[in-house]
């Protein structure tokens, strides 16, 4: 497990946006499968991806679309599923990206790791390949803090940032393992990244 001790807050905040964007497809599922509408998480990580790369100055803009959200998703009820889990810890990830940016000594990502570890663990004992993405996951998360580690500031941060979050279908395209599991979402990302 990676340590985020040495990220900036605004390194944090991408690193969330990182793992919120790579989670979309089960977002869209979630979404899809139970007729929620995610509309308010989708313009609260507009305005952060917006804020991260210098397009949005404003914290107060900011500030409002958070607040939103966070009004939004604590009359949300996910359901009991692994896309309502996964929707759980994306809004987790959005909120602690968010805390990031407002407060430089908040730090619950390793909260966000340890709840993507016990997923792991309770697919891998139901019988599903949790061991092979745990192995994926850290992978990817070594590669984000990495790459995130001599983040300091919003300016020359704008292009790790895409590389990260802005095409995770890259990132993820690449490293899914070749299984019949993952050949749906492998399509997915890439339809959605070409549209």
């Amino acid at each position: 497990m990676s340590s985020d001790n040495l990220l900036s807050p605004i390194a944090r905040s991408t690193w969330c946006l990182a793992l919120a964007d790579s989670c979309t497809p089960h977002l869209a599922l979630e979404e899809s499968e139970t007729g929620a509408s995610f509309e308010h998480w989708k313009k609260a990580t507009s305005k952060l991806r917006a804020f991260i790369c210098g397009d949005l100055k404003s914290e107060s803009n900011l500030e409002r679309f958070y607040n939103a959200f966070s009004d939004w998703e604590a009359t949300f009820e996910n359901t009991d599923s692994l896309n309502g889990r996964i929707a759980a810890l994306v809004f987790s990830a959005t909120h602690t990206a968010f805390a990031a940016l407002f407060d430089e000594d908040s730090d619950d990502t390793a909260l966000i790791r340890g709840n993507i570890n016990e997923l792991h663990q309770e697919l891998d004992a139901l019988g599903g390949d949790g061991a092979g993405l745990a192995s994926y996951w850290r992978d990817l998360d070594n590669e984000w803090t990495a790459t995130l580690a001599n983040v300091k500031q919003r300016t020359p941060y704008f292009g790790r940032h895409r590389d990260l979050a802005f095409r995770p279908d890259r990132l993820i395209q690449r490293r899914l393992p070749e299984t019949p599991n993952y050949a749906s979402l492998r399509a997915r990302i890439s339809a959605e990244a070409t549209s």
